[in-house]
């Protein structure tokens, strides 16, 4: 099964709010942080297929605490899906394949791709497969 239209929609207009020092940048409105270039990968453990959980934030410290246990760079970040607004990281050195698998082992939709010609929605194939 596809990403749903409405969910689709969700994630096209997504906005990673990350803070900067004194100030907050909120991408792909504004351009990448020269410490995150070339690229990030943004994941979330957040409302799984969209939905909120009361588990939340307990999935978010796992997902951080495996990226810290395998050395991964990463950093903290807010993920802004439509009304939602979950904890998520930006991690670096990763390629898509990996993002992905990250992605879908949380039950989300998709991954965001961040560099400096904007943001690309990856989906993760969340559901796809028949039961």
């Amino acid at each position: 099964m596809p990403i749903p239209s409405h969910e689709l929609e969700r994630w096209i207009r997504a906005r990673v709010h990350l803070d900067e020092g004194p100030e907050s940048l909120v991408l792909p409105e504004q351009a990448l942080p020269p410490r995150l270039r070339p690229q990030v990968w943004v994941v979330s453990a957040g409302a799984p297929l969209g939905q909120p959980s009361a588990e939340d934030a307990a999935q978010h410290r796992t997902l951080t605490r495996s990226l810290t246990q395998t050395g991964q760079v990463w950093t903290p970040a807010r993920l802004e899906l439509g009304e939602l607004l979950l904890d998520a990281v930006l991690i670096q050195g990763i390629d898509r394949c990996k993002a992905v698998q990250l992605g879908y082992k949380r039950k989300q939709w998709a991954v965001l791709f961040i560099d400096d010609q904007g943001m690309q929605v990856v989906y993760t194939g969340v559901n796809s497969r028949m039961a």
